[in-house]
């Protein structure tokens, strides 16, 4: 019989904090070295660890709406025209400072055309047609218009400028928009004018024969400029068969038939030539 129970229950307790304080250190290895916990790169530094990245969203449709786009150039069929000069014969300390060339007929060394524009015919379903945030410029800078050939909205108003400090006098030919001839002086550096229906515009300077502009209005956003290569984009067009016109002002106006699928760049080259 044990006449000590106090020291029973004392060895017990002291068995029970070991068991309690191995546990808590993680153990012993087997030399007997009590195992530590070695911290992570994050923990020794106090910082968190990163979460994990989540899981990457499906790709989203290149066009949401299920509408196509048309590229292609317009080229020149026969030799490369070599470039007019022009002749000054008008204040030539203003007009005379730079070498002018005529710019009816512009074809890159690889039979690209530039300025001829190119537009669809009877797109339905497709976007409306917005004016832009600022007018569109035609600028009379060293006697030449800037640009020739200009793309406008119907019902935009174009801001027609005079850089040259000198007297210019702007004459447009038009059938559904009121024509106008209108001197514009030096003082006199804008002259705005609204064009609100579509069709194809000449303005020429009565002052400066050899100067000659386009003013293109459309009454859809389908149409496009082509650039010095010939090339051209129609974008974000619903889908269907359509008759494509490319107007040139000396080469003239050519229809053209073309497809345009959902979701896909069709792409057409189209060729000109002179008449004859």
């Amino acid at each position: 019989m044990n006449h000590y129970p106090h020291l029973d229950w004392a060895r017990a307790m002291l068995l029970l904090h070991s068991i309690l304080l191995f546990s808590a250190c993680g153990g012993q290895d087997h030399n007997g070295h009590t195992a530590q916990h070695a911290p992570t790169k994050q923990e020794a530094s106090g910082q968190q660890a990163a979460p994990s990245p989540p899981e990457p969203l499906a790709p989203t449709p290149a066009d949401p709406d299920g509408r196509g786009a048309l590229v292609g150039r317009v080229v020149f069929d026969g030799d490369t025209p070599q470039p007019q000069a022009l002749t000054v014969s008008k204040d030539v300390e203003v007009c005379g400072k730079t070498e002018k060339f005529l710019e009816a007929l512009l074809v890159g060394p690889d039979r690209g055309i530039k300025n001829a524009v190119v537009f669809l015919r009877a797109v339905t379903g497709g976007n409306l047609l917005s004016l832009p945030a600022s007018n569109p410029v035609i600028d009379q800078l060293d006697c030449i218009y800037t640009p020739h050939v200009l793309l406008v909205p119907a019902g935009a108003t174009v801001d027609i400028k005079n850089s040259d400090g000198i007297l210019h006098n702007i004459h447009t030919y038009s059938q559904k928009n009121p024509a106008f001839n209108t001197a514009q002086p030096k003082f006199k550096t804008v002259i705005s004018k609204t064009f609100a229906q579509p069709e194809i515009i000449r303005v020429t300077c009565d002052v400066h024969d050899w100067m000659t502009a386009w003013v293109v209005v459309q009454d859809h956003p389908y149409y496009a400029l082509t650039d010095a290569t010939g090339a051209f984009r129609l974008s974000d067009v619903p889908p269907g068969e359509y008759e494509l016109k490319v107007w040139h002002e000396e080469l003239g106006e050519h229809p053209r038939s073309v497809s345009i699928t959902a979701d896909q760049e069709s792409s057409v080259e189209i060729t000109l030539a002179r008449a004859g």
